[in-house]
């Protein structure tokens, strides 16, 4: 298969290179959230359920190619070891059961009904207001930095072989 030279130093050579740089970039951030949430994950373990007071609950609709998904972001506070805190958490929930989740933060917010959050005992400023895991979530999270990355390396794999052939080409001209 022959696929046509884009000579080096033209505009859509340089629109490759920052196609590619931000690919990597999109790749690289949403692996470092991944892993941080592993470690989160990890450090909660052990965690203590405490009683909750939320503070404010905010729904947002992100439309996207393959339907809605809601964020729900909650503002939360807890008292630990006579110490308060104050944490402020994103939901990433599916469409129908983000309004669910909505409607029973809303009415705990109108209400003052405390809700249970898990509090790492060894650092009490990091906590969770739940710690349900979404099968669909996970795989979504993952996928996003394998496809980024996979069309990060073939975009650059594609300019390496377009400034190769061009070294090489001048090299035969001398």
């Amino acid at each position: 298969m022959t696929h046509r030279q884009i000579p080096l130093g033209t505009p859509r050579l340089l629109v490759s290179i920052l196609f590619t740089i931000l690919a990597f970039a999109v790749a690289i951030w949403t692996a470092t959230g991944i892993v941080s949430s592993c470690i989160d994950a990890a450090k909660l373990q052990n965690a203590v359920l405490v009683d909750a007071r939320l503070l404010a609950v905010d729904r947002r609709i992100v439309e996207g190619g393959r339907g809605a998904i809601e964020q729900v972001t909650v503002s939360y506070s807890y008292e630990f070891d006579g110490e308060y805190f104050e944490h402020k958490t994103r939901t990433i929930a599916l469409f129908a059961k983000g309004d669910e989740l909505h409607d029973v933060l809303s009415n705990a917010v109108r209400t003052g009904e405390m809700i249970p959050c898990y509090v790492d005992p060894e650092q009490p400023s990091l906590s969770v207001f739940s710690m349900e895991f979404s099968i669909s979530l996970f795989l979504m999270s993952v996928l996003f930095p394998i496809v980024f990355g996979g069309v990060a390396i073939i975009c650059a794999t594609s300019l390496f072989r377009r400034w190769r052939d061009a070294v090489g080409q001048r090299r035969k001209a001398h």
